[in-house]
């Protein structure tokens, strides 16, 4: 029974030294890959990871309005500013619209409440 033991406790000292050699080279690849990224990147602004940064969305009835109130109120600026920038080619009313439309977010988005 003792030699049994013995193999299959060999068997599993093999299995995890073969384990703990994958995971050394999957942290050297990564390692690798982070100082690449860090050395041609490593200038550029970092976003944070999405696991830290993003927090759940709040399910409630009421988060969902307003995602919905604020989504059609973005929608709606944005399709104002394109229809006038492809209609019109001046630029005084482009500007017009566009001060027009800023000042109507709040109030569109108080009457959708």
């Amino acid at each position: 029974m003792s030699k049994e033991r013995a193999r299959r406790r060999a068997e599993r000292e093999v299995a995890a030294a073969a384990a703990a050699a994958e995971r050394d080279r999957r942290d050297r690849v990564a390692a690798r890959r982070t100082a690449w990224r860090d050395r041609f990147l490593g200038w550029l602004p970092r976003r944070p990871s999405p696991s830290r940064s993003r927090s759940r969305r709040t399910s409630s009835v009421l988060a969902a309005k307003r995602r919905r109130t604020v989504g059609l109120v973005v929608f709606g600026f944005l399709t104002v500013q394109f229809l006038t920038w492809v209609s019109t080619p001046d630029w005084g009313l482009r500007l017009a619209v566009f001060v027009a439309s800023l000042f109507a977010i709040p109030v569109l988005a108080a009457l959708n409440r």
